[in-house]
């Protein structure tokens, strides 16, 4: 394994993918899905989140995917029984403005947290490798253990 790569389990088999923020689609792809099956992001101690081909991740290693069937209703972006608090500008955020889901819009954030401006990009603090400036449209799934940061809009 690089460097430059971490190790993933996708349906209980280790794979190599580089860190960073990834699309489900590409996550999607590194299994043979039929048409009916779809990814979980497993979150221990809590219902398991599913990873829309359009929603976003940060993968920095030692995420676990399962897979799904159709067969089994599994809702979108479910509640959660503990709710996420990450880190966002460097300080854990406070237990009242935990999420109790996973998934959020950029815009959403912007709203809940004030701590962001409404002209300020956030950005994912990817340790080791490049941060990435995520779009305001843009789904991400959230873990306990990522890091968000509110930088000041590029003006081009």
């Amino acid at each position: 394994m690089s460097i430059k790569e971490v190790e993933i389990t996708i349906d209980r088999e280790l794979k190599k993918i580089t860190p960073g923020l990834k699309q489900g689609l590409e996550l999607m792809q590194k299994v043979n899905l039929s048409h009916d099956e779809y990814l979980l992001l497993e979150v221990e101690g809590d219902i398991d989140i599913p990873l829309k081909p359009n929603d976003y991740i940060a993968i920095t290693g030692g995420e676990v995917f399962s897979v799904g069937s159709g067969h089994e209703h599994i809702e979108e972006n479910p509640h959660l029984r503990t709710p996420i608090r990450f880190t966002l500008n460097g300080q854990l955020i406070s237990e009242d403005k935990a999420l109790k889901r996973s998934k959020i819009t950029v815009i959403e954030l912007k709203n809940i947290f004030h701590e962001i401006a409404s002209d300020e990009q956030v950005a994912f603090d990817l340790s080791g490798i490049a941060d990435v400036i995520l779009e305001d449209h843009q789904v991400i799934l959230i873990k306990p253990t990522d890091h968000l940061i509110a930088v000041p809009a590029h003006h081009h």
